[in-house]
């Protein structure tokens, strides 16, 4: 992963460029199609040691504290008692989950986009306190760059996110994983 430093939204803007026309150009995935995406955050959620996704290089925010993912099946199940009527027009667990991040509930949901300027307002988004004081020169938004094979999106409709959406609602004392999972 290179990072490279933006001091402006134009400067986003070239980087971003530059890394999609330096594939094009290059010719990094022969016959390959890839799309990009993007993931703007305030701060850097990366953590080496502890990620669940390190090829990704981003945690979605149940995984960045320990006591939230052990209560996961209690926030949502605590969210859909509490405010049933926003939960009605969801009919799977990952309309669900969306709905929940929506609200700054913590999920395994991590949002990326390919819409460059949603990413950068989320880096520039003022967050936690502790940030918001820091003087304006010393505060770091990050956008992250993300190549996809076509061929390995998924959608929310597939098996594949029904299944991963789905771990939500088991109990985390009832759940014991063996072995490795396998990439596609």
């Amino acid at each position: 992963m290179v990072w490279q430093a933006a001091r402006s939204i134009e400067d986003v803007l070239r980087l971003a460029l530059r890394i999609t026309s330096e594939d094009e150009r290059l010719n990094v995935r022969p016959g390959v199609k890839v799309s990009y995406f993007f993931r703007g955050e305030n701060q850097n959620y990366q953590d080496r040691e502890h990620d669940v996704y390190p090829s990704a290089g981003f945690k979605p925010g149940i995984y960045r504290n320990p006591k939230h993912l052990a209560r996961e099946t209690w926030f949502v199940n605590e969210a859909i008692r509490l405010f049933p009527e926003e939960f009605q027009p969801d009919h799977t667990t990952f309309e669900r989950l969306t709905r929940l991040q929506h609200f700054g509930f913590p999920t395994r949901l991590a949002d990326i986009t390919q819409n460059l300027f949603v990413a950068t307002a989320f880096a520039c988004m003022k967050g936690y306190d502790d940030l918001a004081k820091l003087p304006a020169d010393q505060r770091m938004g990050f956008v992250h760059v993300y190549r996809i094979n076509n061929e390995r999106i998924k959608y929310s409709t597939g098996d594949t996110v029904t299944a991963l959406s789905k771990l939500a609602m088991l109990a985390a004392d009832k759940i014991e994983l063996k072995g490795q999972i396998e990439k596609d």
